[in-house]
């Protein structure tokens, strides 16, 4: 939660303390009484003032407590979860992937995965068939490219393209910013279209470098910003998709061998309700990339999607999907 949130909080206190980068409830939590003052022009808080304001935003940062009851009724009418139409080569996994569903996803590979454009084929899908929706893409990288968005939209007479909302964040402020503005838009009241899905493409290039400079403060940012991206699941039916990079490692999975692990360390895992792994079918296997093919050539490269964690289906259930030289979704059979 951003300090300026809270309105117990001197603004003049919060603007010194965002000079110096404590911008966060994890932030200035994290720092003890006596570094707050450090950072602190004379005379601006005493240390029982420091103690005080420690309580106000431990408090406003805590889950309150709800009952089951209270917790049915919030979101009683909230949209039920839409399954999106994929190939039936994946249908033991599409409910997995279904918007509105309150859930965060996180999909993980190697760099020849594919994975952001089998997220993009599932967004344009899903606005295809649900002209009232709308989807958030935020392109952590610069890595978007409008031009293979429209070759698979050009699958559905570029349906959907014009509802995607594309927010840059190449820093973690930015994607705090964006969290607020959808928030914003929820709790307006004004005649908006649903969203659907929100895409973070990709997380590890926000949360990696901050995990490497100051590990126990980047822990504490990603565990506040996972929650909150769960608290924005929830209360407005969205399905969250992080994509994530993978790091060297040796595991196993049933009969999958995987010398590849999901990035950000095992507390991440945790962070997350399912966690699907893609990478090229080791059968069928994409020696090539779809964009080597030769235009209009029906060429199809076969990927696999393998699930190492969820809490609606049991892991090591897997499912295939190829793409075409226009990087579209179809089945792999």
């Amino acid at each position: 939660m951003r300090l300026n949130f809270i309105p117990e909080l001197p603004q003049g206190l919060v603007a010194s303390l965002e000079e110096h980068s404590i911008r966060t409830d994890s932030d200035f939590l994290s720092l003890s009484i006596v570094e707050l003052l450090r950072n602190l022009p004379p005379g601006v808080a005493t240390i029982g003032e420091i103690k005080r304001y420690k309580a106000i935003v431990a408090e406003a940062s805590s889950a309150p407590g709800h009952s089951a009851k209270t917790l049915f009724d919030s979101t009683s009418g909230n949209d039920p979860p839409t399954v999106v139409d994929l190939p039936s080569s994946l249908a033991c996994i599409s409910p997995i992937l279904a918007a509105h569903s309150g859930r965060i996803v996180e999909l993980v590979g190697e760099g020849n995965s594919m994975k952001s454009e089998f997220a993009l084929n599932l967004i344009l899908r899903f606005l295809a068939a649900n002209i009232d929706s709308a989807s958030y893409w935020v392109d952590t990288a610069g890595d978007f490219s409008p031009d293979k968005a429209s070759r698979i939209a050009s699958y559905s007479a570029e349906v959907g393209l014009d509802r995607i909302h594309l927010s840059p964040a190449l820093e973690i402020e930015e994607l705090y910013d964006i969290l607020d503005e959808i928030v914003a838009l929820a709790k307006s009241g004004a005649p908006v279209l649903t969203v659907g899905y929100l895409v973070i493409d990709c997380i590890t290039s926000l949360l990696g470098p901050l995990l490497s400079a100051a590990p126990s403060q980047g822990h504490a940012v990603m565990v506040n910003l996972m929650r909150q991206l769960k608290d924005i699941a929830q209360d407005h039916s969205i399905t969250v998709i992080v994509i994530n990079n993978s790091t060297s490692n040796s595991l196993q999975h049933g009969s999958h061998s995987m010398t590849r692990k999901p990035a950000l360390g095992p507390t991440f895992a945790f962070l997350t309700d399912a966690t699907l792994w893609v990478a090229p079918h080791p059968t069928h296997g994409a020696s090539r990339d779809p964009s080597l093919f030769a235009e209009g050539s029906e060429d199809r490269v076969v990927y696999h999607l393998l699930v190492l964690k969820s809490n609606s289906t049991p892991a090591h259930t897997s499912g295939t999907f190829s793409l075409n030289s226009n990087f579209y979704l179809s089945s792999s059979i």
